[in-house]
């Protein structure tokens, strides 16, 4: 389930810990840049951290909020 921003402090925390734990999964900003520029977020949603570049997000899925790595079943 989706969840949209505005989120708390502990959220944050949570979003970016999902982040670093999850590479391949990771949200990324949508735009042309010469390197992947994983979004980074912050209270009011999820920004690009390239300086310049506008990009934002305003949700995440509800899973992502533990901070904890994807757990896969099989």
């Amino acid at each position: 389930m989706k969840v949209i921003a505005p989120w708390t402090t502990e959220e944050v925390k949570a979003l970016n810990q999902y982040q670093k734990l999850n590479p391949t999964h990771a949200f990324i900003c949508s735009e042309q840049h010469d390197k992947e520029s994983v979004l980074v977020a912050t209270e009011d949603g999820w920004i690009c951290p390239i300086v310049g570049c506008y990009y934002a997000r305003d949700w995440a899925e509800d899973f992502m909020l533990t901070g904890k790595q994807e757990q896969t079943v099989g």
